[in-house]
């Protein structure tokens, strides 16, 4: 007995709001689009906070010359409903340094992450260093975007820049490994530099957030040596 052919649809609605929806039919949101058979969102594609319903059909597809149709064309042969919620990540804080200028591999900087919260404790911190825009080395102006099993979504579909952003503090030089300390210090080479920061909640969820303004470092007028700049290097 042949057996019916399907076609899976999925669509999706927000519960309790009335947010626009990213497009499944989008391939910036799902490159396998509402009718694949494993749905796929990619990072950014819904806000924070929301609740999510998404609903599965599966339908009887055209039958193709020849064939025998069991049931009628389009007939929805099973659906499903899931509801998720996009988990919060941490929120409230700021990324702080100082001095704001310094020389290279002499000055040392601080660096801090006050003010961050979530329910989801313990907090972890993550700072690095990137080139600043507009400098002779990248980075934002006080900017920050949000990560996690869904991500972030704006209405109006910005997902380039958001991936942007977070293309630019995964390419950020790590100042110190990830831990539960908000505060670390460092020395820098020359240039002009923007200081990223991820801090992450106990289930994952990440924000990532940039310092308000650049920091510039000039380079030294003389020669370090040898044994100063091993110190200064493993400090």
């Amino acid at each position: 007995q042949p057996q019916p052919q399907r076609q899976a649809a999925v669509g999706l609605s927000p519960v309790f709001s009335e947010l626009a929806l990213p497009d499944l039919d989008e391939p910036a949101v799902a490159p396998g689009g509402r009718g694949a058979q494993h749905l796929l969102l990619l990072p950014y594609s819904l806000r924070p906070g929301v609740r999510y319903s998404f609903s599965l059909e599966v339908r009887q597809a055209e039958s193709q010359p020849g064939s025998v149709a069991i049931t009628p064309p389009r007939a929805v042969l099973s659906a499903a409903i899931l509801t998720v919620e996009v988990e919060r990540p941490p929120s409230g804080g700021r990324v702080l340094s100082s001095p704001s200028n310094g020389t290279e591999l002499l000055t040392r900087f601080s660096f801090s992450a006050p003010g961050w919260r979530d329910a989801q404790l313990p907090l972890s911190f993550s700072f690095g260093y990137a080139p600043s825009l507009g400098g002779s080395g990248g980075g934002g102006s006080g900017s920050s975007i949000h990560s996690n099993t869904g991500g972030s979504f704006r209405s109006g579909g910005d997902y380039s820049a958001l991936r942007s952003l977070a293309r630019q503090t995964e390419a950020a030089t790590p100042l110190a490994s990830s831990s539960a300390s908000s505060i670390t210090s460092a020395v820098l080479p020359a240039g002009e530099w923007t200081v990223w920061l991820t801090v992450a909640d106990a289930l994952g969820s990440a924000t990532h957030s940039a310092s308000e303004a650049p920091i510039a470092v000039r380079r030294g007028a003389g020669e370090l040596s040898a044994d100063r700049l091993r110190g200064e290097l493993s400090a």
